[in-house]
């Protein structure tokens, strides 16, 4: 059976925000980005933990992820007890593909403030990605139990069942999650990989289709439909489909592939 594939969630930042006084003309004149603001104000207010937690921010928002680490261990240095800088610590450490730097901050935050479902769901993300399913599942299912209303922490509990191998139950957390938020077209595309591996094409294409009405150009999705359209032996549909992916994603190599093996 060829793969289809799943989608997954990035990890989510808290924000704090400082209120600041400032005129328009001080505004556009002083500070052109959250950057150079922030900068500034780190240079006037050295003991400021939230001043280097926004720089943090800032710096993170700009992709210079060294530099809102540093930022942000600043602020740690003049505040330890906030949760919300050790929780974004944590996604600049993900981000960097420091999985357990990410953990260890995110169980500080979590300790700090057992009520964050965020704190849950990226820890969640970061024990995944180290493959660590069972402990992944067990913080998907923290969140569920703080917020059940929140479809990505059914999603990545989804998720979570789906690399286990448990189809079952991902169908279960899938359609929990698109069941509180419908037009989840994320959800949809792996609701369907669910099905097509235990066997049920019709109901994987209609779950394909509806991803793409809710977003058209998802390469990875028309890319699954065409798998479907394919094993069930509709080789004009599939072909479509892959040629569909290699538009909007013209390296992606298993669409390549298979669309080659359509040609022989």
């Amino acid at each position: 059976m060829q793969k289809t594939f799943t989608t997954y969630s990035a990890a989510f930042l808290l924000f704090i925000t400082l209120f600041l006084s400032f005129t328009a003309h001080q505004k556009n004149e002083l500070w052109k980005d959250d950057l150079r603001l922030w900068k500034d104000m780190a240079a006037k207010s050295t003991q400021k933990a939230r001043v280097y937690h926004n720089l943090g921010l800032a710096y993170y928002n700009q992709g210079q992820l060294d530099d809102a680490i540093r930022e942000y261990r600043t602020a740690i240095e003049l505040s330890p007890d906030d949760s919300e800088t050790h929780h974004n610590l944590g996604v600049a450490y993900y981000k960097k593909g420091l999985f357990n730097d990410a953990i260890k901050e995110y169980t500080t935050a979590q300790n700090l403030n057992p009520g964050s479902i965020y704190v849950y769901i990226n820890m969640a993300n970061a024990y995944m990605d180290l493959g660590r399913l069972d402990d992944a599942i067990k913080k998907y299912l923290f969140a569920i139990v703080l917020k059940p209303d929140y479809p990505e922490a059914h999603y990545g509990l989804g998720i979570a069942y789906y690399k286990k191998g448990d189809m079952q139950k991902a169908i279960q957390a899938y359609s929990a999650a698109l069941k509180i938020n419908p037009d989840y077209a994320d959800a949809h595309n792996n609701l369907g990989s669910a099905y097509y591996q235990q066997g049920l094409l019709d109901e994987a294409i209609k779950e394909y289709l509806t991803a793409l009405k809710l977003n058209p150009r998802n390469a990875i999705t028309h890319y699954n439909l065409g798998i479907v359209y394919s094993k069930k032996g509709l080789t004009d549909m599939a072909r479509n489909e892959l040629e569909k992916t290699l538009r909007l994603s013209p390296d992606y190599l298993p669409a390549q592939k298979a669309l080659e093996s359509l040609r022989e």
